[in-house]
């Protein structure tokens, strides 16, 4: 089992964290974040609120929790859902 975390690189707060069997979806995230020099993007944290987000690194802890840092601030739009409509 492979955990991925989304973390605040400010507050160190994890923001989502979910499990894989296998790492091909991490490392497909891992390939467009460094290679392809992806930076930003839209997050939705645990509690569904959706998230401005810029990549800063990841590290790996072991050899099975992938760690994802990203400078977030909370979107002006937030989904319905997060709203509790």
């Amino acid at each position: 089992m492979f955990k991925m975390q989304f973390i605040n690189a400010d507050t160190q707060e994890i923001l989502r964290e979910v499990d894989y069997e296998n790492t091909n979806i991490i490392n497909s995230i891992i390939e467009q974040f460094e290679e392809e020099s992806v930076t930003d993007t839209f997050l939705m944290d645990s509690r569904m609120r959706l998230l401005k987000a810029d990549y800063v690194t990841y590290s790996v802890v072991g050899s099975n929790v992938y760690k994802f840092f990203f400078k977030v601030k909370l979107h002006d739009v937030q989904p319905m859902l997060a709203r509790g409509n």
